[in-house]
């Protein structure tokens, strides 16, 4: 009878002794949640952009190489820019004929610069072939495909270009099949500038005439102006000296 209330009382307390533990538990996982998302929040950062200020001035004239084959000469203009980044044209001087009709007068229809020695895009480039599908099928002679350089120097420039392949039979039956298409590599290799006209040549300088002094030459009794010392000694008596004062 006795033990009753102590049996409520007690259970009460364990009641209110796990409540204030659940609360406890929760704080705590409450605390550790918003500590880790801190943490994370902290190792997420941006990418770090590519550094393009090393890119070489690409100025300049440059021959064409395709799949080793020489296409023509290029004129590249480039500039940077600290707020814009680098920005290339290229035009071709003259423009260059392709097989089966057109001509490209540009190389670069797009870029998108990677890294300093990396640079994609898509490039005019001629279908080639036997011609068929320009002639009897309708396909243009001019296109503009995917291309991809792998260095960029002061002098040269290394890249590759994608060569896109259909298959099928003639006439006209060809599907294109991107998993057979293959890389065919090309190269722009800077033309010299010419060399700078030699400096305009400097005279020889005339030597100086030595202008003997003129003096007076006596002769005996007189007097005789005007003269040189050596025409003095051929006036002057072979017996007398030779008397002369310069002026």
């Amino acid at each position: 009878m006795d033990s009753s209330p102590v049996v409520g009382q007690r259970s009460g307390s364990c009641r209110r002794l796990m409540r204030r533990l659940i609360s406890a538990l929760i704080a705590i996982g409450l605390v550790v949640s918003a500590h880790c998302g801190a943490v994370a929040a902290g190792t997420s950062s941006t990418p770090t952009p590519p550094n393009l200020s090393s890119i070489p001035d690409l100025t300049g004239d440059w021959v064409f190489a395709d799949d080793g084959k020489t296409i023509g000469t290029i004129h590249i203009g480039f500039t940077y820019l600290s707020t814009a980044g680098p920005t290339i044209t290229s035009a071709f001087t003259p423009p260059a004929a392709c097989p089966y009709g057109n001509t490209r007068t540009s190389l670069f229809d797009t870029y998108t610069f990677l890294d300093a020695n990396r640079m994609q895009g898509q490039m005019e480039e001629c279908t080639g072939g036997d011609g068929i599908l320009v002639t009897q099928c309708g396909f243009p002679s001019l296109f503009s495909g995917d291309y991809r350089t792998k260095s960029i120097m002061k002098d040269k420039i290394i890249g590759e270009r994608k060569r896109e392949v259909y298959d099928g039979s003639p006439p006209c039956n060809w599907t294109r099949k991107p998993a057979k298409d293959t890389w065919v590599d090309f190269t722009l290799t800077r033309v010299p500038a010419p060399p700078s006209p030699p400096p305009p040549s400097t005279p020889a300088a005339t030597p100086a005439t030595h202008v003997p002094p003129f003096g007076d030459c006596q002769i005996l009794d007189r007097i005789v102006a005007n003269t040189t010392y050596e025409q003095c000694k051929v006036l002057s008596p072979i017996e007398t000296s030779v008397k002369w004062s310069p002026y």
